[in-house]
């Protein structure tokens, strides 16, 4: 080393081109490596902006209100999956052909009429468009019918913070049409007319849910094993509270598997974006 220092010493004009050499060398390799990071990001820009051209997004965000997916047959509340949401759909959809599809999904639930025109909508727009993908997003919750529209998704994405809910039927804010069948059964002729009639009623119902369930069940893209239909149809059962609340954390016992995480910038910026008019955490 020393050798060199004293060759160097002794060949000044020598020691400066070196010197000037390495520096157009380090700058040239500086300026080769922005400029790769430069092209990475605007073909990561591109991408971002073809997979924009080749979606449609629709967000199905309700306030913040308890809702069930019968809080009572047949009913409809503009803060839940209803009518509106179910125009709101089928207009996005008949004017979109050969785009694959976004759902953000932040709601309590909604009735039956709606979530069936919904899933039977997403199912004849896919058979019309065979390479089209539906991505659903949960940032935060999907609760009820919600969680109900999960099943039709390729792909789901949530954060840390998403919870679910089961989606058996609901014939007012806490029984289910079992509830009322038990009830029948262990209060056998004292029953009123009314009550018989009632449960008839919850009887029908709860055919034409599984019905509805197992319709969404065979078009399901995840849920393609007897295992993972098992799993999802546990949340269909009715043996636990409508209100119980499923954390990310225990999802796998329903065979619901995310594909994606959200990290804590893209939540924000879902946050930023499409819950600036809605009180969300």
């Amino acid at each position: 080393m020393n050798n060199i220092s004293n060759w160097l010493d002794n060949h000044k004009a020598t020691k400066t081109t070196l010197c000037v050499a390495a520096g157009f060398i380090i700058a040239d390799i500086t300026i080769s490596t922005l400029y790769e990071l430069y092209k990475k990001i605007e073909e990561k820009k591109q991408e971002c902006e073809n997979k924009k051209k080749n979606k449609i997004t629709i967000p199905i965000i309700h306030n913040p209100r308890k809702k069930s997916l019968f809080d009572s047959l047949f009913n409809t509340n503009e803060d839940c999956i209803n009518d509106e949401t179910v125009r709101t759909v089928k207009s996005k959809l008949s004017e979109t052909e050969n785009k694959n599809l976004e759902f953000i999904i932040h709601t309590d639930g909604g009735d039956m009429c709606s979530i069936k025109q919904i899933c039977d909508s997403v199912i004849m727009y896919k058979r019309n468009n065979p390479s089209a993908k539906l991505t659903i997003i949960v940032p935060y919750k999907a609760f009820s019918a919600g969680t109900m529209l999960l099943l039709l998704a390729d792909e789901l994405i949530f954060s840390n913070y998403t919870h679910l809910s089961p989606f058996d039927i609901q014939v007012n804010k806490y029984f289910t049409p079992q509830d009322y069948e038990k009830l029948m059964v262990l209060k056998q002729e004292k029953c009123k007319d009314a009550s018989v009639l009632y449960n008839q009623v919850c009887k029908r119902a709860q055919d034409t849910f599984n019905a509805m369930l197992d319709k969404y069940i065979k078009y399901s893209p995840k849920f393609d094993t007897d295992e993972k239909r098992d799993k999802i149809k546990k949340l269909s059962k009715g043996d636990m509270l409508h209100s119980h609340l499923l954390s990310i954390d225990e999802l796998d016992e329903y065979g619901i598997t995310p594909d994606k995480i959200l990290d804590t910038v893209e939540l924000l910026t879902l946050k930023k974006k499409y819950f600036n008019n809605h009180n969300v955490a």
